[in-house]
């Protein structure tokens, strides 16, 4: 007999729109959800109440993450106004998990991406862990089992000892459910395993109850009834156990692996309640509504129940046309077509399957368009974010040189100097010159002239960097400047008068020593600078820039090719 039932389990704890989820109501019996939602409700006081909120949000079962977005938005504003990134991005990811849940792909994959780029670049290990786990998720959804399986083992591989064990738990089962996908049965059942001893440890039902719910699910589709039925019988004692009233989607698995070993008068007895409960489950959980209806005709048709079977598909059906469930309603053909087979009506049966095939073709047409449009999607966000940040960067660069221009100074000096002024820390700056440079131009062309003020500015940004390894000569956010002409400016935080002197000395070293002749011929290439440092110089920019020139002033009055900083 053909063998009609395509379903893939979704991701653990997410849920396409339209696609069936195995998963526990969290807020059933336990008041975990409720107790943080209300929590959540009450206006913040301080950061550390905001990250608190935040690690709740994080080990909140994937379905009470629902009712949560208008307060993940909050959070999200919140971490924004107090400066802090992390915490703002963490939001961020709550937000992306609901919307991949309410069938918003595109923008749960592109806030996903956005965060992990965020993180890579600060080194934040953390939501670096957060956001593969979500993309792994996001891959999954588009039918992508190897990239799933990429970012889901990287979502292990950067949580460190510091993550809240249940996050753990969670990300191992995001782990299982990809080595499901890519049919690695064995190392999926001990990342079940694994998830299920932390749930266990930690008391947590609705994390053990979704383990064991896809744990059974994939038992199933790898054609192991017997343990399927064991792991979906231990989830249904562990809900009893708990007072936790399980949802459609686990009724389901269990009503299958029931179903699966003959027990048909079992199977359709669990799932007597999805029916009792029609008029409520039609609405809130529609898409496991239907994937019920459609085991339920299997179950009926199974055990000869035929007229029965009939009217319980022409229900499953009626769901799906009101609810656009594309895939449900494609295997509830088939099972259509195997229903008149069994009552001896091939012809009926036949063009039956050929409407099964053609909503099949249907649906992975548009699954498949629908995964082009999303990366496309995904990707044009990207190329439009590196195009404006290109643009904004050409913006603020001098076009001769690369450097950074008098814009960018104005824009990130400021900045850098509050910084400095809230962490008491040393800030210096240097005015640089390059001595008689109009002699150059007038003897070699402007072109020769060009040249130089490109390889100087090379030089100047070697010179950025320490390379005596003496202590204290951070210089974290340094940058070169081009003002204008052959005067520059070099931006040195964390340096005092003495260190930002000492690393001077060795940018007039490299100066001298650079093999100028073929540009300049017989004429030496030097720099005359001068330094400020704050807090000694004063805190504005106009007072920082204006001692500079002055000590420039006097290096050139005093011969050139020298440094003068405060005394």
């Amino acid at each position: 007999m053909l063998e009609f039932s395509v379903r893939t389990p979704s991701p653990v704890g997410e849920s396409a729109a339209g696609t069936s989820s195995p998963l526990p109501s969290a807020a059933d019996g336990t008041g975990h959800a409720g107790d943080i939602l209300a929590a959540l409700d009450r206006p913040m006081r301080t950061v550390a109440e905001l990250r608190a909120h935040l690690d709740a949000l994080d080990t909140l079962a994937p379905r009470a993450l629902e009712d949560a977005f208008d307060l993940a938005v909050r959070l999200e504003h919140e971490a924004r106004a107090a400066a802090l990134p992390d915490l703002e991005r963490r939001a961020r990811l709550v937000q992306a998990s609901v919307l991949g849940r309410r069938g918003e792909t595109a923008e749960s994959g592109r806030i996903a991406r956005e965060v992990n780029r965020w993180a890579t670049e600060h080194d934040h290990r953390y939501l670096r862990a957060r956001s593969h786990r979500q993309l792994a998720t996001f891959y999954r959804q588009l039918g992508d089992p190897s990239a799933a399986l990429e970012h889901a083992l990287r979502g292990i591989e950067y949580l460190d000892d510091t993550a809240p064990v249940l996050v753990r738990g969670y990300h191992l089962a995001t782990l299982a459910g990809a080595l499901a996908q890519t049919a690695s049965f064995d190392q999926a059942r001990q990342r079940y395993a694994e998830a299920e001893r932390i749930a266990e440890a930690a008391g947590d039902v609705r994390l053990r109850l979704v383990v064991l719910n896809n744990l059974a699910y994939m038992e199933h589709e790898a054609g192991e009834p017997h343990r399927a039925l064991a792991t979906a019988e231990r989830m249904a004692e562990v809900a009893q156990a708990t007072g936790i009233a399980l949802d459609s989607f686990s009724l389901d698995t269990l009503a299958r692996t029931r179903m699966r070993l003959g027990r048909y008068a079992e199977a359709e007895q669990t799932l007597r309640a999805v029916v009792e409960a029609a008029d409520v489950l039609a609405t809130t959980e529609v898409d496991g509504y239907a994937e019920c209806l459609l085991t339920l005709a299997e179950i009926q048709r199974l055990r000869g129940a035929t007229e029965q079977a009939r009217a319980t598909l022409d229900e499953c059906l009626r769901i799906c046309d009101r609810a656009d469930l594309r895939g449900t309603r494609m295997r509830a053909w088939g099972e259509r077509a195997e229903l008149y087979a069994a009552l001896g009506c091939f012809e009926d049966a036949y063009a039956q399957y050929k409407v099964f095939h053609a909503e099949a073709t249907a649906v992975y047409n548009a699954e498949r368009d629908a995964r082009a449009r999303i990366l496309q999607a995904v990707f044009e966000t990207d190329e439009a974010r590196r195009s404006s940040r290109h643009y904004r960067d050409l913006a603020l660069r001098d076009p001769l040189t690369g450097l950074f221009n008098r814009r960018y100074v104005d824009s990130q000096l400021p900045v850098l100097l509050g910084k400095a002024a809230n962490n008491g820390a040393p800030l210096s700056i240097a005015l640089v010159d390059i001595d008689h440079f109009k002699r150059i131009n007038d003897t070699y062309s402007h072109d020769a002239g060009d040249q130089v003020l490109r390889t100087f500015s090379e030089l100047l940004v070697a010179g950025l960097d320490d390379r005596s390894g003496s202590a204290g000569a951070a210089t974290t956010g340094a940058f070169a400047a081009r003002l204008g002409g052959e005067e520059f400016l070099l931006v040195l935080p964390g340096l005092d008068a003495a260190a930002a002197e000492a690393r001077l000395d060795e940018l007039h070293e490299s100066i001298r020593s650079y093999p100028w002749q073929p540009m300049t011929g017989s004429l030496p290439v030097t720099a005359s600078i001068g330094v400020a440092t704050v807090p000694t110089a004063g805190a504005s920019q106009s007072a920082l820039l204006r001692r500079a020139d002055h000590n420039l002033y006097i290096a050139k009055r005093s011969g050139r090719d020298r440094t003068v900083a405060d005394r």
